[in-house]
């Protein structure tokens, strides 16, 4: 706030800049990014790999009933 002579009160002064932050706790923010990512690309893999798994046994077992539905027709 402004006084009459046209100067600034203490309390109207700007609040002081906050400290950075220590090299410690960026380097912590960092390792814990760098695992996230890891999991996450880890946790794709293992989905591509369920995903093959399930498309091979279901190209299996359409097989073996195509095999079974040739066998029968023949009979």
């Amino acid at each position: 706030m402004a006084t009459e002579e046209g100067t600034i009160e203490p309390s109207a002064q700007p609040a002081p800049a906050p400290e950075p932050p220590s090299e410690e706790a960026v380097a912590a923010v960092v390792d814990e990014i760098s695992k996230e990512i890891k999991e996450e690309k880890k946790g794709e893999g293992d989905l591509k790999a369920t995903l093959l798994i399930s498309g091979a046994v279901v190209a299996v077992l359409g097989a073996i009933f195509a095999i079974f539905k040739k066998v029968k027709g023949s009979a």
